[in-house]
């Protein structure tokens, strides 16, 4: 067995949640079909669902298993915003600045993995390395 065959089947066998926040980005979307399709994590897509499944449908990939959250839906949204604006008080931001930095699905995603909602976060396709690292 290869190397990349011995890591996806030990992924398989311990099956994580992984978010993936920049979930509107197109080989973003074609990834998490094949995780899921694969059985290697089960993956959170972060956007606005109607914009993933039209770009989906268009890539003729499907979503089957993979979660949509918009963060401005999800039911923890306003918990986020105060959560982060208690974490980050000290360096004088606002209520509003956390509600905006929120809006970003970075930085949601990574509120999402602070309150254990899944095991991991992964970035980069539109965001710079030291964007995803700041958040």
């Amino acid at each position: 067995m290869g190397v990349m065959e011995d890591i996806r089947a030990r992924a398989r066998q311990n099956k994580r949640t992984v978010i993936l926040p920049e979930g509107e980005e197109e080989r973003t979307i074609e990834a998490a079909s094949i995780i899921t399709k694969e059985k290697l994590a089960k993956i959170i897509l972060l956007g606005n669902s109607d914009t993933i499944k039209q770009k989906a449908a268009t890539l003729k990939v499907s979503l089957e298993n993979v979660t949509l959250i918009d963060q401005r839906q999800h039911p923890r949204h306003q918990e986020y915003i105060i959560q982060y604006f208690e974490l980050r008080k000290h360096k004088g931001i606002s209520l509003d600045d956390a509600a905006k930095t929120m809006a970003n699905p970075l930085y949601y995603g990574c509120m999402m993995l602070r309150n254990n909602e899944a095991d991991g976060l992964v970035g980069g396709a539109l965001n710079t390395t030291a964007e995803t690292a700041r958040a």
